[in-house]
């Protein structure tokens, strides 16, 4: 698609945008940093996941409400509203509500007599949460159901051997594996785009060139079928996989919803960023380092210039040379073990950058956006504020689960000495399954696999198991 300028209405106003990129860039690039507002306190929210998993940037969009505009590409004509809606006297009740400690929980206890006051409490504070309305007959309605029910997409079948959730680097792995064996493989994923969160630039040329030469090799085999832009949305035992249209393919196109069933499944979608909890850790300028990876390489979108980086070993270093390589400027790197190790290369290129160790982020400062962080030695000490514009969190990911839990895979807390490095990890990475004639696999982070070579090896091995399982 050509970069051709259009204009868009950003409630009402007439915006420029490029054609085909994120409304979230777009609304960026004009300035236009908040894109909602938290429902209790009315906080400001913006780009966090930038992969339409959360809904920090939802948004009503030719009518639509709970649009992604992270994923969402801009079209010329586009009418695009933020959804909070409130009654004339909302802000005076958030802004009490800020002030009064209200205790967790408390619309279930107060107000609770006589029943006039509890409908008129209750009645205020649904006016209060509420996102948007629906406006019957607008341009962006429902499609009809006839139309809804079209194929998620053409390539897709019935049945396969072998079905793989993920295309990062252990999903391609699981995929060549099984297709080795003369199965008929189907991989899904919902970005548009094969290599998972390793595409890109990479600091580590073997990785690089390790990832490349798997999506060649996964584009040119014949018996694997590769089906970008697909989201995987549910298993259903004992066989059936519902697929349907990953990113915004749904908003844009209406496609439908299909089943596809499988022998054996291997699950490797990943892992989803985690931030730590901190004061203020919701302000607007806090990403993890998949959503930052997201927003430089595919979107070509700088959210900072003054970064810190709070992490750990190698993928603290590798992160930092990930935004140098973008022109962002490193203000510190924080890691709150002991001590920081790297290789050689990284430390001929991070060497100048101060690192403090033994450290943890306590606070954020800022308001519609990061101005500054405070950090404070683990074991407690004096504090110190760097001035910054972009944090970015870089900490185990919590392994995207939902999957491999629903087809009997059993997840355990990890015992790590820091909360920062707790996350769920599987007991067993197969399934657990009533129907012995079909099995299921996890592998990759989103069986607890943070190295990117054991990924490789975690899907090699969960393809293997899965084409002896058909086989047997």
């Amino acid at each position: 698609m050509e970069n051709r300028p259009v204009t868009f209405y950003f409630e009402g106003r007439p915006l420029r945008g490029i054609e085909g990129e994120p409304v979230a860039k777009a609304l960026f690039a004009e300035g236009i940093r908040t894109l909602s507002y938290s429902v209790k306190y009315r906080r400001p929210r913006g780009l966090h996941c930038a992969r339409g998993r959360c809904v920090a940037c939802h948004m009503s969009v030719d009518g639509v409400p709970g649009v992604p505009t992270c994923i969402t590409p801009l079209r010329s004509g586009m009418e695009i509203e933020r959804e909070n809606f409130q009654p004339f006297y909302g802000p005076l009740l958030t802004a009490v509500a800020r002030v009064i400690p209200f205790p967790a929980g408390f619309y279930y206890r107060m107000f609770t007599r006589p029943a006039i006051a509890r409908q008129l409490f209750l009645a205020t504070l649904r006016r209060m949460a509420g996102v948007g309305r629906i406006t019957p007959g607008r341009a962006g309605s429902p499609p009809a159901a006839a139309e809804s029910n079209r194929s998620a997409s053409p390539l897709l079948e019935r049945s396969y051997d072998v079905v793989i959730v993920g295309c990062g680097l252990s999903g391609m792995s699981a995929a060549l594996s099984a297709a080795h064996h003369g199965l008929h493989v189907l991989l899904v994923d919902e970005h548009g785009f094969p290599g998972g969160h390793s595409f890109g630039y990479q600091p580590d040329a073997e990785l690089a060139s390790t990832r490349d030469r798997l999506i060649e090799r996964v584009k040119q085999h014949v018996a694997v079928t590769y089906l970008p832009g697909t989201t995987a949305q549910g298993l259903y035992p004992p066989d059936t996989l519902l697929l349907g249209p990953g990113g915004s393919a749904g908003f844009e196109t209406h496609r439908g919803l299909a089943r596809v069933r499988a022998r054996s499944f291997v699950f490797a979608p990943g892992a989803n960023d985690i931030i730590p909890l901190f004061e203020n850790n919701d302000t607007l300028g806090i990403f993890g380092e998949r959503a930052i990876r997201l927003l430089l390489e595919r979107d070509d979108l700088r959210p900072g210039r003054r970064a810190v980086v709070y992490g750990a070993v190698s993928t603290l270093r590798a992160t930092g040379q990930l935004l140098l390589h973008h022109d962002i400027k490193l203000v510190a790197l924080v890691d709150p073990t002991e001590a920081v190790k790297s290789d050689d290369h990284n430390r001929r290129v991070l060497d100048k950058i101060p690192t403090i160790t033994s450290a943890r982020i306590t606070r954020a400062r800022g308001g519609a956006w990061l101005r500054a962080v405070d950090v404070s030695p683990v074991g407690g000490g004096e504090k110190t504020t760097l001035s910054c514009d972009l944090l970015c969190v870089v900490l185990p990911g919590q392994p995207a689960y939902e999957l491999p839990y629903q087809a009997g895979v059993e997840y355990a807390l990890s015992d790590a000495p820091l909360d920062e490095f707790r996350i769920m990890r599987p007991v067993t990475t197969r399934g657990a399954s009533e129907d012995e004639t079909v099995s299921f696999y996890v592998a990759g982070e989103a069986a607890g696999e943070t190295d990117w070579k054991k990924k490789i090896e975690s899907g090699e091995e969960a393809g293997a198991q899965a084409a002896r399982a058909v086989r047997a």
